[in-house]
């Protein structure tokens, strides 16, 4: 794989996401790997969401104000400021979708992996967004889960009951995820 053959050079990325990735990278607990290359997805929430407001209001006339397209802005600023749809602006500002889904391809067992699983399967013939929305529910479930149970508006329950061996099987492709993350959303 390229990814795990490139060089990675800390300077060329921000310092605390990288450090994330560093723990994800050399930790011996499968589920601390699984939650430091999360971190390095939930480092660049704050920045996602300010990008895509700033996007929003862009394209809004602010001479002429209409109140209903701005109460529209606002209420999916709102919206993008929970932990689901944070990681999906993310994942959005990031992946390039035919390089994952090349990369998924190369190796059957991610396709079994990734997209024949029983729960959360990522259906690569899908339009992007879906595709990011699969993907972003799969993190989030495994997130969740490892992390505690937790419950939201939506009524989502997760039971930290994901066995170590489901779990190693995500770390290639959060893996993979984190460094194109990282690459994407550093400023420097």
């Amino acid at each position: 794989d390229a990814i795990y053959e490139t060089q990675f050079h800390s300077a060329k990325y921000e310092h605390i996401p990288t450090l994330y990735l560093n723990n994800a990278l050399h930790t011996l607990d499968i589920r601390l790997s699984f939650l430091s290359y999360y971190q390095v997805f939930e480092y660049f929430f704050i920045r996602a969401q300010n990008i895509s407001f700033l996007n929003d209001m862009a394209t809004f006339n602010t001479t002429n104000i209409d109140h209903n397209t701005l109460r529209k802005i606002l209420k999916r600023h709102k919206n993008s400021t929970n932990e689901r749809e944070s990681l999906k602006l993310v994942l959005q500002n990031s992946i390039n979708i035919q390089n994952l889904k090349s990369w998924i391809q190369q190796e059957p067992s991610r396709v079994t992996t990734y997209c024949h699983s029983s729960e959360n399967a990522i259906d690569l013939s899908k339009s992007d967004d879906k595709i990011i929305s699969a993907l972003s529910e799969r993190i989030y479930k495994f997130r969740c889960s490892i992390a505690h149970a937790k419950g939201d508006v939506d009524e989502f329950i997760a039971v930290p009951t994901i066995s170590e061996s489901d779990i190693s099987k995500e770390l290639d492709i959060m893996k993979y995820l984190a460094y194109e993350v990282l690459k994407a959303c550093s400023n420097i």
